[in-house]
């Protein structure tokens, strides 16, 4: 596997990520709302709110989609 490269931009953002503490957070019904009227607007089956960490994509709302997270890469 190869080695991902995080940029200053993305190291700022991750940290803000971790200092809300958002990552892995519980489910919350107001995201859930807004991935669900991002798939109506846009007709659309799939819809998410995705997050960044170093290695992955976590999704803290999905709709359509069965996985919480992915690989980065």
């Amino acid at each position: 596997m190869h080695e991902l490269h995080v940029s200053k931009h993305e190291e700022n953002l991750m940290a803000s990520l971790k200092l809300y503490d958002i990552l892995d957070s519980p489910i919350e019904a107001e995201f859930d709302a807004l991935a669900k009227m991002a798939a109506e607007i846009c007709k659309t089956p799939v819809a998410t709110i995705a997050f960044l960490d170093e290695k992955r994509v976590w999704f803290k709302s999905h709709i359509g989609l069965t996985i919480n997270e992915m690989p980065k890469d």
